[in-house]
């Protein structure tokens, strides 16, 4: 089935001629994107690779290819232009859709290889609405918060999904590295393979409990330093990291136990409090001129709020939605 929608229809199309799906404009869009310098986390920048030529635009896929015979990015911020840019055996030059451009193309059902969806929750269902349903399997999800119940609905629980650990300041920057990044499903080694391109750590993870555990890590560190960033005026996680410690285990042990009666893990299952915390500050020291947001709230914060209003969290979270509506 072939769908044609605009995502993001409120973008008019004339505004993104020039990210439209074609394979050399995307290029041109990677070599803008990714100078040719050493990146932050001492590899060779995409843009080097690039020019070395042999581009994935140039050959037509082989069976040595990790992504099929169709590599898609759908969202062209941060995450989708790094992705976009990266370059490696094995790797396809991606279709690149940038917001107002037509998701997918007449022809596309009948294709395979990953859909990296690099775009904020809020737009995942119409894009999961848009995507052929031949073609659903393939996407790949990225995002932050919890996505979970979204992905049952739509029977995707067995869909591809990545763990970011690393930080794209800005448009066109360099990635810093934390650390960390893991993907599980069918199109995790094809993820992982364009994170490594760039220069940062990628695991494949083979067992769905482990990354469960992992996302449940992220979620955490988003939601806690989502907050703290934000309450203490523009902090970086890494100064948080060094000043709100306790602030940083008060939440831990808050918000733990909502996750463990959500995924139903007894006290043989139960999360590590301690480690945890440990886990969350390395990362921010990792990253440490990184701020953190507190946006996505259905996603992020809101999902605890939603099943416990617990104090600590509570208040930070009630300071920040203050301190936002204060700035309209």
């Amino acid at each position: 089935m072939f769908v044609s929608v605009n995502w993001a229809p409120w973008v008019t199309r004339g505004a993104c001629t020039r990210w439209t799906g074609r394979a050399r404009r995307c290029e041109r869009l990677a070599r803008t994107a990714l100078a040719p310098r050493t990146s932050r986390v001492g590899h060779p920048s995409v843009a080097r690779r690039l020019a070395m030529g042999n581009t994935a635009a140039d050959a037509s896929p082989s069976s040595s290819s990790l992504e099929g015979d169709q590599a898609i990015i759908i969202g062209m911020g941060r995450i989708g232009t790094l992705l976009a840019g990266a370059q490696a055996d094995g790797l396809l030059q991606p279709r690149c859709v940038a917001r107002g451009a037509p998701m997918f193309e007449e022809g596309d059902a009948q294709r395979r290889g990953p859909i990296y969806v690099c775009t904020r929750n809020d737009d995942l269902e119409a894009i999961i609405r848009a995507c052929p349903e031949e073609r659903r399997k393939d996407l790949v999800f990225v995002q932050n918060g919890m996505i979970l119940s979204l992905l049952h609905q739509h029977g995707l629980d067995g869909a591809t999904q990545a763990l970011i650990y690393f930080a794209v300041e800005r448009m066109h920057a360099q990635p810093t590295d934390g650390g960390g990044t893991v993907a599980w499903g069918p199109w995790a080694e094809a993820f992982a393979a364009r994170v490594r391109a760039c220069g940062c750590q990628c695991k494949v993870l083979s067992n769905r409990t482990e990354f469960n555990r992992r996302m449940v890590d992220k979620l955490l560190w988003i939601c806690i330093f989502g907050v703290l960033c934000t309450r203490h005026q523009g902090m970086t996680v890494g100064k948080a990291a060094a000043t709100r410690v306790d602030d940083v285990r008060h939440m831990v042990d808050e918000l733990c136990p909502i996750i463990e009666r959500e995924f139903r893990w007894g006290e043989d299952r139960g999360l590590n409090r301690p480690m945890l915390v440990i886990s969350l500050l390395e990362y921010s020291k990792n990253i440490p001129d990184f701020v953190a947001g507190f946006k996505e709230y259905p996603w992020r914060n809101g999902w605890f709020m939603e099943r416990e209003e617990t104090p600590v969290h509570g208040e930070y979270v009630r300071a920040c939605q203050e301190m936002l509506a204060a700035k309209k």
